[in-house]
């Protein structure tokens, strides 16, 4: 097999982004961490490119998705600001440079600073909404203030991606218009999850013999930020009562970093000392994700709320099935029940359902083979990155046109 990984060069200049495309868009982006939302984005503007609109990306952090923007060759500048005045001044003053058709924004502080700035412009917005803001925020003063500084500006946006049906229906009900309100599912970077899958083959991760496990060991997998919104100590808690299926020992890798990290340590520990082995391993952040996805049996997401996880996306692109919890989008991406099933869902909360979905999975291995074949098509065909940015591309043309 060919290597077919390459980077173009990174231009970082405004300047090297208004050149013949016709429609020029500016990308607001408010998170500093890199999750699935920065993942979105970064492959959306990398098939925005393809697609004759030119794209600059303000951020206000200098991390890694700023970094990996640039290394795509996607025209970025990180903003020096921490004050909203700030923000606003630094974000006009990138608009006014760009000049662009259409401002994209991504996030509460983005939104607040672009959809302030389109307005004094007169350039339309779009703001993309990730996740359901209640669940954001652990702290319940932040939360409120977040949720009100969204309130306050959100008639300025002409209009409001959700990346869900479910996710759509929520913004109706905090009070977006249906006029405003646009569903475009996440898609999955099949060039990216390509590259990713051809370096797994490369160089496998062995996470077996390096976590000396038994080789019938079933693997479950969860890759996610660890925070509350993900449920994780329910998880561990449900395998407490799932020591084995079919004389088979079944061990958790927990990929991830987050607040809710010594927690989990501390819960792994402790049923560790009770067992007398230990069943749930952080691994951390890692860059061979594929690799390890390759190498499990089951993809298992319990959190209480989603927008649209691209974790499922690419567990399924690997070819896993899917165990997750019946919330937000993820019944929009596993398919149940039948010939085409992908998963099993359960409801969030529900212990006993849990192990009785991974039961079924793990003790069927020719059940597993068929949602293997059919989770690969379904990403392929249904949700690809490709249709996500052409229906974004459209909808760029629909405001500037209204």
């Amino acid at each position: 097999m060919t290597d077919p990984t390459a980077s173009p060069a990174s231009p970082t200049s405004i300047e090297s982004a208004t050149t013949p495309p016709p429609l020029r868009v500016l990308h607001i982006v408010a998170a500093g961490e890199f999750g699935g939302a920065e993942a979105q984005i970064l492959a959306l503007v990398r098939e925005l490119t393809q697609r004759s609109v030119a794209v600059f990306v303000a951020t206000f952090y200098d991390a890694e998705l700023t970094r990996r923007l640039q290394a795509s060759g996607i025209a970025t500048q990180a903003l020096r600001s921490r004050l909203p005045l700030q923000d606003y001044i630094q974000v006009k003053k990138i608009t006014v440079r760009f000049a662009p058709h259409v401002i994209h924004t991504h996030g509460v502080r983005a939104s607040l600073a672009g959809r302030s700035v389109g307005e004094v412009l007169g350039i339309p917005v779009v703001t993309t909404v990730h996740s359901d803001l209640h669940h954001d925020y652990a702290q319940p003063l932040k939360r409120a203030f977040m949720m009100a500084l969204e309130h306050i500006s959100r008639d300025r946006s002409a209009r409001v991606i959700a990346v869900s049906k479910a996710l759509a229906a929520v913004l109706m009900e905090r009070g977006y218009s249906g006029n405003q309100v646009v569903t475009i599912p996440n898609g999955l970077d099949l060039e990216q999850a390509r590259q990713a899958l051809w370096a797994a083959q490369q160089q496998p991760a062995r996470i077996r013999e390096r976590l000396d496990l038994l080789p019938n060991a079933y693997l479950l997998i969860t890759v996610a930020r660890l925070q509350a919104v993900k449920n994780l100590p329910f998880l561990v808690r449900a395998l407490a009562g799932l020591q084995g299926v079919d004389g088979c020992p079944v061990h958790l890798l927990l990929v991830g970093d987050g607040p809710a990290r010594a927690a989990l340590e501390r819960q792994a520990d402790n049923l560790a000392a009770d067992e007398g082995t230990r069943r749930v391993h952080l691994l951390g952040e890692r860059h061979d994700v594929a690799a390890l996805l390759a190498e499990a049996d089951v993809f298992v997401l319990p959190s209480v709320m989603e927008g649209m996880p691209i974790s499922i996306l690419e567990a399924m692109h690997s070819g896993l099935p899917v165990v997750a919890s019946r919330v937000g989008g993820i019944p929009d991406l596993v398919v149940e029940g039948n010939s085409r099933a992908t998963g099993v869902l359960f409801p969030v909360n529900d212990d006993a359902a849990l192990r009785t979905a991974l039961r079924r999975v793990l003790s069927a291995s020719d059940w597993r083979r068929q949602m293997k074949e059919n989770a690969q098509a379904r990403v392929t065909q249904a949700l690809s990155m490709g249709s996500a940015a052409e229906k974004t591309r459209r909808l760029y043309e629909i405001v500037t046109k209204s």
